[in-house]
């Protein structure tokens, strides 16, 4: 039995100010692009019974994503987010009572079963409502394997206290430097991110903690005091269109680092890569088959 990473949580389409409807959420986006840098992720989910379900379906088996573990829900819609752009970065209007908002504990454990699960990724967000919340505990329960949590506080979805509790004990926590200041308020909150982030590995007993902070780059923490810390890639701003799915494209990056032993700098520069690519993209995902190619080629060629 191969070993390889099992994924958790929400299934969208973002739909942008200009009409575009791109299929998203984040722990769907760091699935494709795992499967489109040589994994074979295990994604469980959940979607309506209805059109955007079956394009959702489709989409996951184009890019090569493991859909056994994507329920249907014979009543609620699939996910729906409303985005709009402005210059502080991209809003979230995500509606409620979606399909992924009911993930099935017991239909979950049946797509687990057979799967040796090295790795369990998954947000906050898929955990709003209880139903999901339950069902991810249970997975992560029976998968018993380290877990990568990466949180998106969308206010009033995901409150930090939620936040909080379900990164204990994680391998690998990733936050923003908003988020930061957020789960781990106090002395140094606004300025320099190295009280709170020990503040934060102590509440949370995280492995590691990486934060975000955008074009300012990411640093990495560890119990003791900081750890490596990379510079964003330079971007041409004209190739700018939106920030849509940066953030799990760096989330995708570091798990294909952890789970080929890559050196902590190197997982971190791809990371950021990776992340500032998507960023020439309207959404979270290319529709290029051969937008992964030539970071896929350079990285298996210098392991």
């Amino acid at each position: 039995m191969t070993a390889r990473p099992v994924i958790f949580g929400e299934i969208l389409f973002d739909h942008f100010p200009s009409g575009e409807e791109v299929l998203g959420g984040a722990p769907l986006n760091v699935a494709a692009h795992l499967a489109a840098l040589g994994e074979s992720p295990l994604f469980v989910s959940r979607v309506g019974g209805d059109e955007a379900g079956e394009r959702a379906l489709a989409e996951l088996g184009r890019r090569g994503v493991d859909r056994r573990g994507v329920q249907r829900d014979p009543a609620l819609p699939t996910g729906r987010v409303e985005v709009s752009l402005d210059g502080d970065g991209p809003r979230f209007d995500i509606l409620a009572r979606r399909a992924w908002d009911a993930i099935d504990a017991a239909e979950a454990l049946v797509a687990l079963d057979g799967s040796e699960a090295d790795l369990l990724y998954h947000g906050t967000l898929a955990a709003r409502e209880a139903t999901s919340r339950q069902a991810l505990l249970a997975v992560r329960s029976a998968a018993g394997a380290p877990f990568v949590v990466d949180v998106n506080l969308r206010p009033p979805w995901t409150p930090a206290a939620r936040a909080l509790d379900l990164a204990r004990g994680a391998a690998l926590l990733k936050v923003s430097r908003e988020e930061l200041a957020e789960l781990a308020p106090g002395e140094g909150a606004e300025t320099e991110p190295d009280l709170p982030a020990a503040r934060l590995l102590a509440t949370t007993v995280a492995g590691r903690l990486v934060v975000t902070d955008g074009e300012r780059g990411a640093r990495l923490f560890a119990a003791g005091g900081a750890g490596e810390r990379i510079a964003a890639p330079a971007l041409d701003r004209r190739r700018f269109v939106d920030a849509v799915g940066a953030g799990d494209a760096f989330a995708a990056v570091l798990i294909l680092g952890i789970r080929r032993g890559w050196p902590e700098h190197l997982a971190l520069t791809r990371a950021a890569e990776l992340a500032a690519a998507v960023c020439t993209l309207r959404g979270a995902l290319p529709a290029d088959d051969g937008f992964h190619a030539p970071f896929r080629r350079a990285w298996e060629s210098a392991s």
